[in-house]
Order: structure tokens, then sequence, then C-alpha cells
């Protein structure tokens, strides 16, 4: 696919097969994060890989979103290893965005759909997957083949215009 159409015709996918994903598959999303630009390439973050009979009952202790995906991969902010700026901001939530939106992209090009969690209780993730302490999860990437029927949300073509969203500076 190319990634104009890519980018216009992904949606939250919130409703899957229940249908296991590849261990192929699994290594490419995972090499695709790898791969991910981030500050200083300092890679502040950690993926945990979530499968099987048990991740349903975690995700929902972790997130009241929990879409049944058959793969969850949540992904972790190690602040220690953040790139800090001279002013003080840390980068590494930056890099997590870049890391979770090459394996967003890459899961839809090989077919899967997917869903970013921002609803997280944290000290719900801290229990059920005993993380280290200086570890602090970001987001949940739900993914899975996506379930018939599947479709964008109502608010997916709700878009701000190019106008809104942008001021163009003429520079000397």
């Amino acid at each position: 696919m190319d990634l104009y159409k890519l980018l216009h015709e992904r949606y939250s996918t919130r409703s899957f097969k229940d249908k296991e994903v590849p261990k192929e598959v699994i290594e490419k999303l995972l090499e695709v994060a790898r791969v991910a630009p981030t500050a200083h390439n300092n890679q502040a973050f950690h993926i945990y890989v979530l499968q099987g009979k048990g991740t349903d009952g975690i995700i929902s202790k972790i997130s009241a979103c929990n879409y049944h995906a058959p793969l969850n991969l949540l992904i972790t902010l190690k602040r220690k290893d953040s790139w800090v700026r001279q002013d003080g901001y840390m980068a590494a939530d930056i890099d997590i965005g870049i890391v979770g939106t090459h394996m967003m992209l890459m899961a839809e090009d090989l077919g899967l759909g997917c869903c970013w969690i921002g609803v997280i209780n944290c000290d719900a993730a801290n229990e059920q997957l005993d993380l280290p302490s200086d570890e602090e999860l970001v987001t949940i990437l739900e993914i899975g083949y996506k379930a018939e029927g599947s479709r964008p949300g109502p608010w997916h073509v709700k878009r701000k215009t190019i106008d809104q969203i942008s001021t163009v500076v003429e520079t000397k």
C-alpha cells in the first residue's frame, strides 16, 4: 500500500478476529520499533509482548479500554535513559510516539489493525506485570486481524482544516 493512502485509510481498530498473530509478524513489529529514530538514539523504552490465554484478563485490569486483541504491545518509558534537552525537557515521550507509530503503520502494512490505548492504570500495570521501578507504562498497542465489519469510529473523519492546524511564517 502506498504510504499516503495508508495514512488516510488507517483507523483505530476496536474489533478483532480471534486469530493469533504469527511470531514472524511480531518480530517485524519489534524490528521496526528497534530501528525507529529516538533522541540521541537512547531508545529509552521497553516493549512487553502479551499474547495468549491470560492476556485479556491482564489488559482488563490495566485499562478500561480493552478491545480483546490477540496481541498487546505494552510500551514503557525508561526515564533514566531519556535524552534531556538543556532546558530540562525529556524526549522519551516523543520517542515512544515515534516507536508506536512505526509499529502501528507496520501492523497496517502487514494486514493487521491496531488501536493505541492511552487509558491506563499504572498501579495496576505495575502489579500485573511487576514492572521495574525505573519503567512507566505509557501505552498499549492492541493489535490483531480486523474482525468482519470492522470500521472507523464516528470521530475518525472529524478533522480540523489545514488552516486551523498550521500557520505559514514568511521569513526574509
